[in-house]
């Protein structure tokens, strides 16, 4: 005990010389030995007199003993519990309301925090510690009051299991006369609003209707107080769920309270309370009567608060600016469209054009809401030309809001792209902005290309054109999602000649610039777009070839390598004719097994560019290249990599191909039979790797012959055999095992009968899947 009490002292002395070795000492003995650390603790606590510091650090200390001793909730343990004596726990509960008394309110809430920790896992278990006698004592003796919003705490956190559940009820009738008996103790009386809120549905069973009106008037009275606003408001906002007549009937009363709580400086704790009452009048107004004036003097004060932020570093505050926002929403849903709609319209429009940049952001915030409810006949341009003028701003915050409601009405009216036009008729202002706005812009035209029916082809070329003047390399990536978008979506030949010839023409003359990184993008571009163009392209694509092989000869780029490959894969023929120095590099980059990156690209050309086709009498040498190569890399993720390359090469089926084929499945024999090895070696790992051979497995008997799926759903059933015995079999597995039988049955009945007889070996592979997995999976 000596050694911790010092340990202690020291800890809390940074200036000590020892400080860091008894703040590791005591790190040690919370860990490794917390049972005998708490004993010591107990005994100093109440045999000692401690200085503030010392009973601090005691407490904290307490406490996290206790939770290392605390098993955590696993799917296995539902339940957690604490690994002590009973003994030592009610020692420790006893030390806790020992220190609800002491004259700290720092003290107070360590007790309190080291109480509800211990609590929680012992929630089935109350009873058997007396505690809620111990608590009820607080309640009860007039010289434990300091003691009693900490015992009120600790019963809220009992309440929950039923079994307590009246014991608790049956304190409501103390929790009221410590109403009466403390009126200006607000810690104790925000307390007792707390503990009512939770028995609210008992309260016809204890109060009669005189008591109950006169318990929800002194409540209304109390949100005069500011230390009690929120308990107060949270309690009347239960009550209004179960007794709405009685709220109803005070409802004037309230809402002089709530006019002068919804402001943008009230502290956000209070005003979710506020709204959250305000909500439920909105739903209770479908089903009774009142003033509704009442929530039509709100709202003015509602868009006054929209335009105030609290917190100028974050895009999307959690504070009175959200609140106001979530209930206009709400008062335009579920109380008055019409009139909310015009109220907002107004809104938009007054505070768009304002200098206040609050006030311009604002107007984007309100014009997001206004779009959700709008149709698209109402849907008007002077609706984008206001997102994209926002986008113009020099504040960031602005920019950000009215991109953001750019995309959403984009998003959310896809089938009248002519809307958007205005978007690219005020291309060169936008794009003339920061680095910034270039980069929203672009997500922007992203979203415009999307849309049904776009057909703004020389708008977007001069778009791109732009901004490729202005900023190539920090723009590139941007400009690269865009590219893979019009790949995807657009299939007119001559308009991807054209636009493929704005990232030609940069590539080209940036070619002094090659070395930075940034220009990836623009490659990235160009490639994406390649087979997509037509043949008028062929003598661009040769000048681009011509690049490519300059790059390559003094930098290692494998963006341009891949560039070559979707170069070669184009098939021109001048370009086949000019490839023999990429095939050589190729043969080069086989030798190198040690590169993740560069396999990694390897593992992606190789399917564009070994064909038969373009290849002709050197395409079995190259076969063989490949399977050599994936037998000399390491790395189950290269492994995985190389298993892909193979997939998307077998999505043709040629005799050249099928003697690959059988290497790969030789390899994969091979592979299985060293499995627990495997397992050793790259543990979790090996299910994704066991996952893309089944994948493979599944393309053969997709895509090929009779005699080949036969082998292919061989192997998968051995496969099948030796995972169910060595470990738990992947859900995706048994997914992709289901759908090569599916097909089997479908294309080859009598494979597939030759299968069943194989029955028991399939059971007892299914069986191990439903222990294994979940009935989903079955």
């Amino acid at each position: 005990m000596g050694d911790l009490l010092q340990y202690i002292t020291i800890a809390h002395d940074q200036n000590h010389p020892s400080f860091n070795d008894a703040q590791n000492a005591l790190v040690t003995m919370q860990n490794e030995t917390p049972i005998e650390t708490i004993q010591q603790i107990l005994q100093i606590l109440t045999s000692q007199n401690l200085e503030y510091k010392q009973l601090f650090l005691s407490i904290v200390i307490l406490t996290n003993c206790i939770r290392n001793l605390i098993t955590p909730l696993t799917e296995n343990n539902p339940d957690p519990t604490i690994n002590a004596d009973d003994s030592l726990i009610r020692e420790i509960f006893d030390v806790s309301f020992h220190f609800f008394l002491h004259e700290n309110s720092t003290i107070n809430a360590l007790a309190l925090n080291l109480a509800q920790i211990i609590i929680s896992p012992l929630k089935n278990r109350i009873l058997d510690f007396e505690i809620i006698p111990k608590l009820a004592n607080f309640l009860v003796d007039d010289s434990l009051s300091h003691g009693i919003s900490l015992a009120l705490q600790c019963l809220i956190t009992i309440y929950g299991p039923s079994e307590y559940y009246q014991n608790l009820v049956e304190f409501i009738p103390n929790v009221m006369t410590i109403l009466q008996k403390y009126p200006n103790d607000y810690d104790i009386i925000a307390e007792c609003y707390n503990y009512l809120y939770n028995f609210i549905s008992n309260f016809t069973s204890i109060f009669n209707e005189e008591q109950f009106a006169q318990l929800v008037q002194n409540a209304i009275v109390l949100l005069e107080k500011t230390p009690l606003k929120k308990s107060c408001y949270r309690f009347l906002h239960a009550v209004f769920g179960y007794f709405p007549n009685i709220i109803i009937q005070n409802l004037n009363q309230i809402f002089t309270f709530i006019y002068d709580d919804v402001r943008p400086d009230q502290d956000d704790e209070i005003l979710q309370q506020v709204h959250s009452f305000i909500d439920r009048v909105i739903i209770k107004s479908k089903d009774y009567e009142f003033d509704r004036d009442l929530m039509y003097q709100l709202l003015p004060k509602l868009f006054i608060t929209v335009k105030t932020i609290k917190k100028e570093d974050v895009l999307e505050p959690f504070d009175s600016t959200y609140f106001a926002t979530h209930t206009i929403l709400k008062f335009i849903k579920d109380f008055d469209r019409q009139f909310g709609m015009e109220q907002l319209n107004d809104f938009i429009i007054q505070n768009s054009s304002s200098d206040d940049l609050i006030s311009h952001e604002a107007a984007f915030r309100m014009l997001s809401i206004l779009i959700t409810f709008i149709s698209l006949e109402e849907l008007t341009s002077d609706y984008i030309d206001l997102c994209i003028n926002g986008m113009k701003s020099d504040c960031i915050r602005v920019q950000y809001h009215a991109l953001q409601t750019l995309k959403k009405i984009i998003n959310q009216f896809p089938e009248k792209p002519n809307l958007y036009y205005s978007f690219f008729e005020n291309y060169e202002s936008i794009v003339s902005q920061s680095e910034d706005v270039c980069i929203n812009s672009i997500r922007v035209a992203i979203e415009i290309v999307k849309c049904q029916g776009f057909n703004f082809y020389d708008e977007l070329l001069q778009f791109v054109n732009n901004i490729l003047m202005i900023n190539v390399f920090h723009l590139s990536d941007p400009l690269y999602k865009l590219s893979k978008k019009v790949s995807e979506l657009i299939h007119e030949p001559e308009f991807i000649d054209n636009f493929l010839l704005l990232f030609s023409q940069c590539l080209i003359e940036n070619i002094s610039e090659i070395s930075e990184f940034m220009i990836d993008g623009i490659v990235r571009s160009t490639e994406v777009l390649i087979s997509g163009s037509s043949e008028n392209f062929e003598g661009v694509a040769l000048n681009l070839m011509e690049l490519c092989y300059q790059i390559l000869s003094s930098h290692e780029s494998y963006s341009f390598f891949d560039l070559l490959s979707a170069l070669i894969s184009r098939r021109f023929e001048s370009i086949i004719e000019n490839s023999v120095p990429f095939y050589d590099m190729l043969l080069r980059n086989f030798e190198i097994t040690d590169n993740d990156e560069l396999i990694s690209h390897m593992h992606y050309v190789i399917p564009k560019v070994v064909v038969k086709e373009i290849l002709n009498e050197r395409y079995v040498e190259f076969l063989q290249l490949i399977l050599n190569y994936y037998r000399s890399i390491s790395g189950v993720s290269n492994k995985i990599g190389a298993i892909k390359c193979f997939k998307k090469l077998f999505e043709e089926e040629n005799p050249e191909l099928k003697l690959l084929f059988n290497d790969v499945l030789n390899s994969f024999k091979l592979l299985m039979s060293n499995i627990h090895i495997m397992m050793q070696k790259y543990g979790s790992s090996i299910p994704r790797l066991l996952l893309s051979m089944a994948r493979l497995l599944l393309k053969v008997v997709e895509k090929w012959d009779q005699q080949c799926s036969e082998r292919a759903a061989c192997f998968l059933m051995h496969m099948s055999c030796v995972i169910s015995s060595t470990m738990k079999v992947p859900s995706e597995f048994t997914k992709t095992f289901c759908k090569v039988f599916t097909v089997i049955s479908q294309k080859y009945p009598q494979i597939y009968e030759m299968f069943v007889k194989k029955g028991p070996y399939i059971v007892h592979f299914i069986e191990q899947l439903y222990e294994d997995g979940d009935e989903s999976d079955y």
